[in-house]
């Protein structure tokens, strides 16, 4: 269970937000200077909620074809979707391939009970062993959001999302 309500976009906004601050850090900005202007500029929660209204207004729906559209729009060639497999043995040497080669956190998109109602939630993947780290969503607040789940227990919530992900450089 989440520590603090889902918002009605499934924490797509914060956590798109969160992981373009992440591909900063790897050198990676947006083309879109007012975003990329925004990104750069994060340092504290009124930052970072300046950077979630702009790429909430900016992403224009939270499923799975507009968030990697937006992701595209702002990365190019650079950015995947489809990392998941109707294998799920295939799907996690994908996942482990990609770790290795690219150690760049991904964004996904899983079925979790959040209060009384199960809905899609959109995080972001740092690690996968036999556990999954998921990275905070939200790293602007003061609210440390850092969790593992099992890899048997995420593959199945992420399956029954039909395996969404985005994803910086080839899987």
């Amino acid at each position: 269970m989440s520590a603090r309500p889902l918002r009605e976009d499934g924490n797509l906004a914060v956590t798109l937000s969160a992981w373009m601050v992440l591909l900063h850090r790897r050198a990676a900005l947006p083309v879109d200077e007012d975003l990329a202007g925004l990104v750069q500029g994060v340092c504290d929660e009124a930052s970072g909620t300046a950077l979630v209204d702009a790429v909430r207004a900016a992403v224009g729906g939270s499923d799975p074809g507009s968030v990697l559209a937006f992701a595209q729009a702002q990365y190019g060639e650079e950015v995947h979707g489809g990392m998941g497999h109707a294998d799920r043995d295939k799907a996690v040497r994908t996942i482990r391939r990609y770790q290795f080669a690219r150690n760049t956190p991904w964004l996904c998109r899983i079925y979790e009970r959040h209060h009384d109602v199960v809905q899609p939630t959109w995080v972001i993947v740092e690690r996968v062993t036999d556990e999954v780290l998921l990275l905070d969503p939200e790293p602007f607040d003061d609210v440390e959001e850092e969790r593992t789940l099992p890899l048997a227990d995420f593959l199945v919530l992420w399956e029954l999302d039909g395996a969404t992900s985005v994803v910086f450089g080839a899987c």
